[in-house]
């Protein structure tokens, strides 16, 4: 710290010198030459250095004490004054030079000292000792100045390197702080960590002893017999930069938190004893085994039910679950007992297994005859109460599911067309459906699908019974137009032999014609179609059969499946009175859903039609009737002959009057061997 001195020194000062100068002056010219030295003697700097509030002298010096070789000590602090009257220029640079045998022992910090220190001021430099070297140790600092009186000032520093041992530890080559903790983690209860390899270091210049010697290292606290101290490879004198190691190992008793303090005593002063806080947690693991998400107690049972026989299970997941605070380990998971080919592990169990968590696998049980089938999971474990945890497997084989479907008594076939019937459009029509399961097992549905605005489906019991077991449902039909729609249902199920049922479903959308064909009759609405244009026939058309025939498999009919239609054609064999195909009191549409006509109570219409049976075109059609319906003679022999000997009358597809049913002109039109669509009346 800088120092300023006292002002009034120097006033007392020259009024002294003053005076004498003026007690000398036997004449003038004395005076002056007195004046000039005085000038001199103020001005002039003077060096002086303390340490501890205590000046040094020049060549004195300073004992800065005894240290372990290798440490640092506090750094002393040293003040540079000037007493004099004009500034102290240190002249050298760097402004202290360090020398001496032991320089090297004394660290100089000098950073902050300037170059001069003006009258009155001062300034600090600093010095640690870091012996080097065993013994006494020396050096000299000098400080050069404008200081006439002692241009070079030197102090004498001394210390004393003390020769002693140095300790410290290592783990895996990392710094153990004494008092430090070392863990060991989670533990299995019973079970031992692996062991932790300490190395004790010696840094001193002399023998590092174990007091005691190695059985000197020991543990205390509670639970401190759980860790086991290896000092059997240990030496007691570790050599100055010499090593030694010991193992410590955790084997926990309880399920708790262990703290404890391990003591190595020695003669390292500054570390004795040398602690480490050991620290580890005893866990156990609990295993529980569910299926299908429910517990099963070791040596409980799982009965995966009745599975058809050749067929399979669904897969059932079994968790293993560790319920404790330790890792649970998993050796194996294995099949047994009597049948264990008859059920099927997919997956492996993860392992180990974090407390708390769960690893799955699933089953599936496949049986190959009609009987009981059992069979052993065995998983081993490191529970220590349940090591062998073992469940047994039980499931029965039967007759295979079957699927079949019913409305009301008519049986429908997968891949089959079921035509719902005609209804107005945008009125809805409840339609119920049976499914049957004629297998011995019970028939698992797994979905339903085809459901659209005009086909929409109710939902079903998803397991019909075995045995003939059913269960119903319904389709509502509700057409969105006029015509004929179209959609379908998909039933999937467990049915080995038909896993996915599908039937295309129909139905016609009609116009409401209440106002021009009246309500709908007893017998409900009919379609009365066209055959298809692109397959026309002479008039042999194997009788009235024939054309039934024809009709049945026609393009333009069979997408009203599971319907019948027969020919509207006139001949000996079918007239009004005799094997007619219109219904009495029934209203009658065409293919796009528009009422063509209505009949009577006797079955027969009049005309003229309110609609065409086919607007499309104009297409001659065998009918064989005059105009007020009554069979014709000109029948192509009862539909028999395509000769052009032989006439049959026919009508025009397009038209609504008589002659949509008989044109008998011109007469070239009327031979047999002329091709023409047929009439089709839905029964």
């Amino acid at each position: 710290m800088k120092q300023i001195f006292n002002p009034f020194r120097k006033i007392l000062l020259f009024f002294f010198l003053l005076l004498i100068s003026f007690c000398s002056l036997p004449n003038p010219s004395n005076s002056m030459k007195l004046f000039v030295p005085l000038t001199s003697i103020v001005s002039s700097p003077t060096i002086s250095v303390s340490v501890n509030r205590s000046t040094l002298a020049n060549g004195g010096s300073f004992d800065m004490g005894s240290l372990n070789l290798g440490s640092t000590g506090t750094e002393i602090s040293f003040t540079i004054s000037n007493s004099g009257g004009s500034d102290l220029i240190l002249s050298s640079s760097p402004v202290i030079s360090n020398t001496g045998t032991n320089s090297s022992s004394f660290t100089l910090n000098q950073t902050s000292l300037p170059s001069s220190i003006s009258a009155g001021h001062t300034d600090i430099f600093s010095v640690s000792l870091t012996p080097k070297s065993v013994g006494a140790l020396s050096t000299t600092l000098t400080i050069s100045s404008n200081d006439s009186t002692n241009p070079n000032f030197t102090i004498n520093l001394t210390g004393t390197g003390l020769d002693q041992p140095s300790m410290s530890l290592t783990y895996n080559g990392t710094s153990l702080a004494n008092g430090a903790s070392l863990n060991f983690g989670s533990i299995l209860k019973s079970q031992t960590s692996s062991s932790a390899t300490i190395t004790i270091s010696n840094s001193g210049s002399m023998d590092l002893i174990i007091t005691g010697g190695v059985s000197a290292i020991t543990t205390s606290g509670t639970g401190s017999n759980d860790f086991i101290v290896n000092t059997l490879s240990t030496s007691a004198t570790i050599v100055s930069g010499g090593t030694t190691t010991f193992t410590v190992s955790f084997s926990p008793t309880t399920t708790s938190t262990y703290s404890v303090t391990l003591s190595i005593p020695n003669n390292d002063e500054t570390k004795n004893p040398f602690t480490l806080i050991l620290t580890g947690t005893g866990v156990t693991p609990d295993i529980n085994i569910k299926g299908n998400g429910t517990t099963i107690a070791n040596g409980g049972t799982y009965d995966f039910g009745s599975v058809y026989n050749g067929g399979s299970s669904s897969d059932i997941t079994f968790t293993i679950e560790n319920t404790g605070t330790g890792s649970l380990t998993l050796t194996s998971s294995t099949l047994g007992g009597t049948n264990p080919t008859n059920f099927t592990i997919t997956g492996n169990f993860t392992t180990p297994i974090a407390a708390g968590s769960s690893s799955s696998i699933t089953i599936k049980f496949s049986p190959n005859s009609i009987t009981t089938f059992n069979a052993t999971l065995t998983v081993q474990n490191s529970d220590i109460t349940n090591g062998n945890y073992v469940i047994n497997l039980t499931g029965t084989g039967t007759t295979a599911p079957s699927i079949s479907l019913l409305q009301s008594t008519t049986s429908i076939s997968s891949g089959g067309i079921f035509y719902l019937g005609n209804y107005v459009a945008l009125t809805a029509q409840v339609i119920t459906f049976t499914i049957k399961n004629t297998g011995g097992t019970v028939l698992t549905i797994s979905s339903m699908s085809g459901s659209t605005t005009e086909f929409s489906f109710s939902t079903l019991n998803t397991t019909v019974a075995a045995s003939n077991g059913t269960t119903t449902f319904d389709i509502t039909f509700t057409p969105q137009s006029m015509g004929v729609r179209t959609g379908s249902i998909t039933i999937v199920s467990d049915d080995p032999n038909t896993p996915s049922f599908t039937v295309t479903l129909k139905g016609t959308g009609l116009e409401d014609a209440t106002a021009t064909c009246g309500v709908a009759g007893p017998s409900g609405d009919r379609m009365l179609v066209m055959t298809d244009p692109a397959t026309l026939f002479d008039g042999n058309l194997s009788g009235v059969s024939g054309a039934d025939s024809k009709c049945a498999v026609d393009a333009n009919v069979t997408i009203y499946s599971g319907t019948t239609f027969k020919a509207l054609i006139g001949a000996t064999t079918r007239n009004k009175t005799t094997n007619w195909v219109l219904l009495a009191n029934t209203r009658y549409f065409n293919a796009a859903g528009n009422c063509i006509f209505r009949t009577d109570n006797s079955g027969v219409p009049s005309f003229n039609f309110h609609e065409s049976v086919y607007s499309t075109s104009s297409i001659n059609v065998h009918t064989g009737f005059n105009s007020d319906f009554s069979a014709s003679t000109n029948t192509c022999s009862d539909w028999t002959s395509n000769s052009t000997s032989s006439t049959g009358n026919f009508g025009k597809s397009n038209e609504t009057d008589s002659t949509s049913m008989s044109n008998s002109s011109p007469p070239g039109l009327l031979k047999c061997d002329k091709t023409r669509a047929i009439y089709c009346a839905q029964q």
